[in-house]
């Protein structure tokens, strides 16, 4: 729907994983890698306990009356009238960005020709009811980069809620990902 908001958080995740390594830091031996990934492993299960134990704080869009849940530890970056943005990042490089906004269905289609129309995309259609799709899936900006969105269908608007998150996150981001699951933005 938004691709701005792709590139916002594709833009985000670039500042924030910046400085690459260079040849002779890519040819160390297997064993800086294993350690590596042994680090990058506990620091994950370490986003995951901090994720699974926050309190969560609600946001209620003041224009179209949307209600979105949210961690405590997250920051909101923007809230304006349909559209709302709270960010994590820390120094181990992970990056969560939660963002919910509302932009009108001009194109007219009902959920099952926007399901039609993002299948185009290599995002997956995971659940498909009258009113509503979840999809998931990478960036194309940037492979590493995952979303999961479920856009609602109401008062001819699209209302979507959606956390992305860096690929090696996300059992980190299981809670997360089931509040959008589960959100409603009607409740």
């Amino acid at each position: 729907m938004n691709k701005n908001l792709f590139i916002l958080f594709s833009l985000t995740l670039s500042l924030l994983s910046c400085g690459g390594q260079n040849k002779a830091e890519s040819q160390q031996g297997a064993e800086t890698e294993s350690v590596a990934q042994t680090e990058a492993l506990g620091e994950a299960a370490g986003l995951k306990q901090l994720i699974d134990a926050a309190a969560m704080k609600t946001y209620t869009d003041g224009e179209y009356q949307v209600k979105v849940s949210y961690p405590d530890f997250f920051v909101m970056t923007t809230a304006e009238p349909g559209t709302a943005r709270f960010n994590y990042a820390d120094e181990q490089k992970h990056v969560i960005s939660m963002v919910m906004f509302v932009e009108p269905n001009v194109e007219g289609w009902s959920v099952a020709e926007a399901v039609k129309q993002i299948a185009d995309f290599d995002n997956i259609c995971e659940k498909q009811g009258k009113d509503y799709y979840i999809m998931s899936g990478q960036l194309s900006a940037d492979p590493r980069a995952c979303f999961y969105e479920k856009c609602y269908l109401m008062n001819g608007n699209w209302v979507d809620y959606a956390v992305y998150y860096l690929a090696e996150d996300k059992e980190a981001v299981e809670r997360l990902i089931n509040t959008v699951k589960d959100w409603n933005p009607k409740h």
